[in-house]
């Protein structure tokens, strides 16, 4: 089976596969996130060459932080959203940070409503903002 470019729809593809797995896989696939991040998106992505570079020059407290994150919000099913703002025909899109840039926000809402009572939603967005390369 091909893998999936790193992009939002391979993103969205890879977690539906993923969140489909029993738990015990599912969880070990999200300790194997958070152990070796690069080798975890390399299982399950085709990574470009550009972008494995840019990731093998992220520093190392970023990369801790970000595999944490996607290892916690795997392990509960939780939504992961990616968000890859550079078009593959290379067109610029229109953002304020043009360049390479990786940003990870997270989000949790809390509702209550008298008929279904209190719930709390946490999703993670990861921006990867790096332009297409060559390869």
């Amino acid at each position: 089976m091909e893998k999936p470019l790193l992009n939002s729809l391979g993103a969205q593809q890879v977690l539906a596969s993923l969140y489909d797995l029993p738990e015990n896989q599912l969880q070990q696939e999200s300790r194997q996130a958070q152990k070796n991040l690069v080798a975890w998106l390399e299982k399950h992505f085709d990574l470009k060459m550009h972008q494995l570079a840019y990731l093998e020059n992220v520093p190392e407290g970023y990369f801790i932080f970000l595999s944490e994150k996607i290892s916690h919000f795997l392990s509960l099913r939780l939504p992961i959203q990616l968000v890859t703002p550079y078009a593959a025909d290379k067109k610029l899109p229109p953002i304020d940070h043009p360049g390479k840039l990786l940003i990870t926000d997270e989000s949790s809402t809390a509702t209550y409503a008298p008929h279904t009572g209190y719930a709390i939603t946490e999703s993670l967005r990861i921006i990867f903002a790096i332009p297409p390369g060559e390869d």
